[in-house]
């Protein structure tokens, strides 16, 4: 890997739908591999593996089986949380400077936006 900061950066999080999932798993909610599976439109399990390997390895995120269930959830990493105020920056730059206006109050996940929902159907 290169000396550049930002493309370092950028080779982990630029991908798509990576800043998604690390929203998905800061969530409350279930996020379990079926869980986003069905939570994120448009996203194949193939690729959502892929993701998630690539998080855990730069340890953005924890994979923990549940004993007791034996199922797998994903957490945070303090690495990962501390990636959530980028998000939601970079959230706040679109709302402000965005060519169309969208309906967001930048508190709302992205996963359930409607906006988002209706781009990944129309691709």
């Amino acid at each position: 890997m290169g000396t550049c900061h930002l493309f370092n950066v950028l080779d982990i999080l630029g991908k798509k739908w990576t800043l998604f999932l690390l929203q998905e798993i800061m969530l409350p909610e279930e996020n379990g591999f079926n869980d986003m599976v069905r939570n994120i439109p448009g996203i194949s399990p193939k690729i959502l593996s892929e993701r998630l390997s690539k998080l855990e390895e730069e340890k953005l995120i924890e994979k923990k089986i549940l004993k007791q269930t034996r199922t797998t959830r994903y957490y945070l990493t303090e690495k990962g949380r501390d990636l959530m105020a980028v998000i939601q920056s970079l959230k706040e730059y679109n709302m402000k400077h965005a060519n169309k206006t969208v309906n967001c109050t930048g508190i709302q996940e992205c996963i359930t936006c409607s906006v988002l929902q209706e781009e990944t159907i129309m691709k």
